[in-house]
């Protein structure tokens, strides 16, 4: 399995996918429901609603090609923060390079994956992904803002991304009787979708009113007070509005809210283990 370093994962849900993949022998992963978690004004650890676009998720198809296809058209992070059987995700790693670009590598392993076989989701949660801090670049991992898409696109990373499309293209064609040109347009194909957009976000959508003002800010961004906007954004009281409304947004989780009773002791404790490592640094968040 994979997991920021900043996440959690509960021992429910990783029971719970454990006992799908072993209920399910062409399945090769199995990814939990998800929770997010962040840290609010008062320096106090709260859960919120995130990755309803995972409830009922799944990829299948009776051969590679299909599942990929599935897979990345309609793209969601499961295969990444899945539970695989040891040996599959032994052979999808030990292949996979470092990249300047860490959703190419997301991207790519999740090809693998679907190559290998079906990825199912249970109704567990098992993933608390953190949005307490920023991610931060480093030389090995690359920087979040280089995506796929302007990776892809740009000159400055053709060394790495014709390693990348030959790696895969040699992959495909070892694994699924293609030809060199098979394989090769299969990739394009694939990365063609990524580019013109098929990833599907895990959190939840916005209210209305959020997706009114979030629509109403893009439109003034690009209209003649855009510097201005974008001098008030970054301002002192602009950070301090956008990290109220982020937090006021968002469906918190606890108590009667909590939608999977069995988890809520452990849950719990991630929020008693986080708000004790917080009061150690000073409330400091």
């Amino acid at each position: 399995m994979c997991l920021a370093d900043d996440d959690f994962y509960l021992p429910r849900g990783l029971r719970g996918a454990m006992q799908i993949l072993v209920a399910n022998e062409n399945a090769v992963a199995c990814m939990g429901q998800s929770v997010g978690l962040d840290v609010d004004e008062s320096s106090r650890p709260y859960l919120f609603s995130y990755g309803e676009s995972l409830r009922g998720y799944k990829v299948e198809g009776s051969t590679a090609s299909e599942r990929m296809r599935r897979g990345i058209c309609d793209y969601r992070s499961a295969a990444f923060y899945a539970m695989y059987r040891r040996d599959t995700f032994e052979k999808i790693w030990k292949n996979i390079e470092r990249s300047s670009c860490p959703e190419q590598i997301e991207y790519e392993q999740a090809m693998r994956a679907y190559m290998e076989g079906i990825l199912l989701t249970s109704g567990e949660p098992y993933w608390v992904r953190s949005f307490e801090c920023d991610p931060v670049a480093s030389p090995l991992d690359g920087a979040r803002s280089t995506d796929f898409t302007s990776w892809f696109g740009a000159s400055t990373h053709d060394e790495e991304k014709n390693d990348f499309i030959n790696r895969l293209t040699h992959t495909f064609c070892m694994n699924m009787s293609l030809s060199k040109d098979e394989g090769r347009a299969l990739v394009l194909e694939l990365c063609n979708r990524i580019v013109t957009g098929s990833h599907v976000g895990l959190s939840s959508p916005p209210s209305p009113t959020a997706g009114a003002l979030i629509r109403l800010k893009m439109l003034m961004s690009r209209g003649p007070a855009a510097g201005l906007i974008n001098h008030l954004r970054n301002s002192e009281v602009g950070v301090r509005l956008r990290t109220l409304f982020l937090h006021s947004s968002r469906k918190k989780l606890g108590g009667d809210n909590w939608d999977f009773p069995g988890n809520i002791a452990e849950a719990s404790e991630v929020l008693t283990f986080v708000g004790q490592f917080i009061s150690a640094r000073g409330g400091d968040s």
